[in-house]
C-alpha cells in the first residue's frame, strides 16, 4: 500500500537530517488541497521568507548584541562592542534584536561551522549612531561598519519551534482522522483544520495575533478605496502633507497580495522611506510600531 501524504510529512518531520524544506512543500501541497489559504499563506513565508518586522511570528526573534569597527584619531578598532545609549529608546531596542527573515533552507545554511548569526546593521542607522556617539563627546569617532550578532543556537531553537509546530499539527490530524483519511473527507473538517491549524501553529508564538496590532487595527478609520478617510488617517499619524500625497499617487498604481500579506515594490518603497524619517527622528513615530501602523492603514485602504 502506498504510503499516505500525511504518513509522509511525518517521517520527514521525525528525521532531523532531512531538510525542513521537504516536509514544508509537502504541507504546501496538503493547505491547496483543503483550500486552507491561511495555512498555504504561513508555509510560503516559512519558505521563502518574510517581508517586515511586523509580521514575523516571536521564535523568529532573538536577542543580539552589536559589534562594529571603528576609527578614533588615528587608531582602527575591529569588532569591538558599539555603544547605543545615546540613541532614542525604539532606536535602542532595534538593535538589540535580530530578526531571522530568511526563508528555512536560508536558515539551515547558517547551520555550519559559523558560531554567530549575524546581519548587517543598514547604513543610515550606522550614521546615526556614529553622530550619538560623536555629541557625547567623541568629536574624532568615525564608525566605519557594525553588525548584530545572535548566537547561532537561536537559530537551531527557531527551526526547530517550525519542526515541532508541524509535527503537532501532523500528529493532531492522525489523532483524529487517521493516517489514510481522504483529502475530500478534511476539506469537509474545515472548522477542525482551522482549529487545529490556529492551535498548533498560526496562533502560539506570532506578533499578528498581539492585543497591541489588534488595537491599531480597532482604532483605524479608513474606508476601501477611499482616499479621504486614509490621507485623515494618516494626517492623525502626523505623516507629512508631501508624504501623504507621494502614497496616495502610487496606491493605484499597483494591486497587493492579500494571500501572501505583501504590497506592490512603490507601495513598499514608500513604507521604507517613512521608517528611514522614524530613524532620523523627522517623522514622530516610534520605529517598532511605525511598519505596524502603516501596514495596517494601507490594508483598510485595500479593503483587507
Amino acid at each position: 500500500m502506498e504510503e499516505s501524504l500525511i504518513s509522509k510529512i511525518i517521517n520527514e518531520l521525525v528525521d532531523e537530517k532531512v531538510s525542513l524544506t521537504s516536509p514544508l512543500l509537502k504541507i504546501k501541497v496538503l493547505a491547496s488541497r483543503i483550500g486552507n489559504e491561511e495555512l498555504s499563506a504561513w508555509v510560503e513565508l516559512e519558505l521563502n521568507g518574510y517581508n517586515s518586522y511586523e509580521e514575523l511570528p516571536e521564535y523568529r526573534i532573538a536577542s543580539a548584541q552589536i559589534f562594529g569597527t571603528y576609527v578614533i584619531g588615528y587608531n582602527q578598532i575591529s569588532r569591538a562592542p558599539i555603544l547605543i545609549e545615546g540613541l532614542q529608546k525604539d532606536q535602542q531596542e532595534l538593535l538589540k534584536k535580530n530578526y531571522f527573515m530568511n526563508g528555512v533552507q536560508s536558515l539551515e545554511s547558517f547551520l555550519g561551522e559559523d558560531k554567530v548569526f549575524a546581519t548587517q546593521v543598514p547604513a543610515l542607522l550606522i550614521k546615526i549612531i556614529e553622530k550619538s556617539i560623536v555629541d557625547m563627546g567623541n568629536p574624532y569617532y568615525t564608525l566605519i561598519n557594525c553588525r548584530l550578532e545572535t548566537s547561532i543556537n537561536k537559530v537551531i531553537n527557531c527551526l526547530a519551534i517550525i519542526r515541532s509546530k508541524l509535527l503537532n499539527f501532523m500528529l493532531e490530524i492522525e489523532k483524529k482522522f487517521g493516517l489514510n483519511i481522504e483529502i475530500q473527507e478534511l476539506i469537509k473538517q474545515s472548522e477542525v483544520m482551522n482549529n487545529l491549524i490556529s492551535n498548533t501553529i498560526i496562533g502560539d508564538g506570532n506578533f499578528v495575533s498581539t492585543g497591541d496590532k489588534n488595537k491599531i487595527e480597532a482604532s483605524v478609520k479608513v474606508f476601501k478605496g477611499n482616499k479621504e478617510s486614509i490621507s485623515e488617517e494618516l494626517e492623525s499619524q502626523k505623516v507629512e502633507k508631501k508624504d501623504i500625497e507621494e502614497l496616495l499617487f502610487v496606491l493605484d498604481q499597483e494591486k497587493p497580495d492579500p494571500i501572501k500579506r505583501k504590497f506592490g515594490t512603490k507601495v513598499n518603497a514608500w513604507i521604507g522611506r517613512m521608517i528611514n524619517k522614524s530613524l532620523e527622528g523627522t517623522w514622530q513615530v516610534g520605529i517598532t510600531t511605525a511598519g505596524n501602523i502603516l501596514s495596517n492603514i494601507i490594508w483598510k485602504y485595500y479593503g483587507n
